[in-house]
């Protein structure tokens, strides 16, 4: 079986970007970068695919800004991979690197990020493909995987999903709410999940996403009296 290591992209703007994408690596804490290169050579990864190109800094996109900052910090992983760097100058280190790394520059969602990977591992022919993100978003990169299993676009592929020890600044798993259809026959059938994807729409106007959202909370609190 082939594997591919799908490092996700962290948009280049988001809070504490070098904690949630490299961590601290010598204190054990791994973010993104590290955990994908570990699980690379324990796997043997035949493809390393950076995502995406969804933002940018100093005129480099997501993927290729990521790219660069892991080859400048690469040392820093002599610990943490079994084999690690160690001896290598940084032109071996980008040669090496570079054989099995695929730069995305054009995806601009997570779903897009995931499906040109797999468009990728088919070409390789590459069965197995294994995503790595933060633990409050790596139940999402696995939910748009599964989506685009239905469709048939990993059709082949093996879809694995590993966290890193990283997650957005001031949050932890436990603050990620998933909310699945009713199905249990002794809860009502309440369509909750259908209710809040619409919130979302809201995002373009942020006055209006927190208008929305204290009267939310306003809303709710009035009902959970009523219990």
């Amino acid at each position: 079986m082939a594997t591919a290591i799908l490092i996700h992209g962290c948009h280049l703007q988001a809070e504490a970007w070098e904690h949630i994408v490299w961590g601290d690596p010598k204190h054990g804490v791994l973010g993104r970068v590290p955990k994908g290169l570990q699980l690379a050579e324990k796997h043997a990864a035949s493809l390393i695919f950076w995502g995406t190109g969804a933002s940018q800094k100093d005129g480099k996109k997501e993927s290729e800004y990521t790219y660069d900052y892991a080859l400048q910090h690469i040392h820093e992983l002599d610990d943490v991979l079994k084999h690690g760097f160690a001896g290598y100058d940084a032109y071996e280190i980008q040669e090496l690197l570079g054989k099995k790394s695929r730069l995305d520059l054009e995806t601009q969602n997570t779903t897009d990020e995931i499906a040109a990977a797999a468009a990728f591992c088919k070409e390789r022919r590459i069965d197995e493909l294994i995503l790595v993100s933060s633990p409050t978003h790596i139940a999402r990169c696995l939910q748009e995987a599964q989506k685009l299993k239905t469709s048939g676009a990993l059709e082949g592929i093996e879809v694995l999903a590993c966290a890193s020890d990283t997650c957005f600044k001031d949050s932890t798993p436990a603050d990620v709410v998933i909310i699945e259809p009713p199905h249990r026959g002794d809860m009502p059938k309440v369509p909750f999940h259908k209710t809040v994807r619409r919130l979302f729409a809201t995002m373009r106007k942020p006055e209006i996403a927190f208008k929305l959202n204290d009267a939310m909370n306003k809303t709710i609190d009035e009902h959970i009296a009523m219990l």
